[in-house]
């Protein structure tokens, strides 16, 4: 080996050790950024998930308050909703409304706008789109009541139309907001997309 050079008593590293030392340097500081970029890489993806969820409560609420207010000055809803109650205070209820004679008379058609939708509700709640305590703190009340006052229609419903499917997550809704576990379908699908 070459004695390295001396120069005022000092020595000094050969070219080769010099660009040796340099490239083990830069290893090193690149090392050490490429694992701060992994870190604000995490920092990044943690920000950007977060700002999708939040992103999606405020839209929720916002289709919530937008969905209540509609509900509360649609003429046709407001009149569907009137008839569903004067109807849910006669003898029988509503089951003779659910009767194929019946099935295109203008009680019938409110009663159906009223279980359409409570329908709709409960598969924007599951979905993400209409915000659960919010619509619950407005509207539990009222939807248990129209649950227990449709049940027989809808019960005698499904037996004509052999469809068991029929307002299926409307009485989830209801069941849930008496205070029973809501179903999780599809949270994740409902959260992100």
């Amino acid at each position: 080996m070459v004695d390295p050079i001396k120069s005022n008593g000092v020595e000094k590293q050969s070219l080769v050790e010099q660009a040796s030392d340099l490239g083990a340097g830069i290893y090193d500081l690149l090392a050490g950024f490429v694992g701060s970029m992994e870190f604000l890489t995490a920092i990044a993806v943690g920000v950007a998930v977060w700002g999708v969820v939040s992103q999606r409560q405020i839209s929720a609420r916002k289709n919530t308050l937008d969905y209540i207010t509609r509900q509360e000055s649609d003429g046709d809803i407001i009149k569907a909703r009137q008839t569903f109650v004067s109807l849910v205070k006669v003898d029988g209820g509503l089951s003779d409304w659910a009767k194929v004679e019946n099935e295109s008379s203008v009680e019938t058609q409110a009663i159906k706008i009223i279980l359409n939708e409570m329908e709709l509700i409960s598969i924007g709640i599951q979905r993400g789109s209409i915000d659960e305590a919010m619509y619950k703190a407005w509207f539990k009340g009222s939807v248990i009541t129209f649950w227990e006052s449709s049940a027989s229609f809808i019960h005698d419903l499904r037996v004509r139309t052999n469809n068991r499917r029929l307002y299926k997550e409307f009485e989830a809704m209801a069941e849930w907001m008496k205070g029973g576990k809501r179903a999780k379908r599809n949270w994740f699908i409902g959260k992100f997309f």
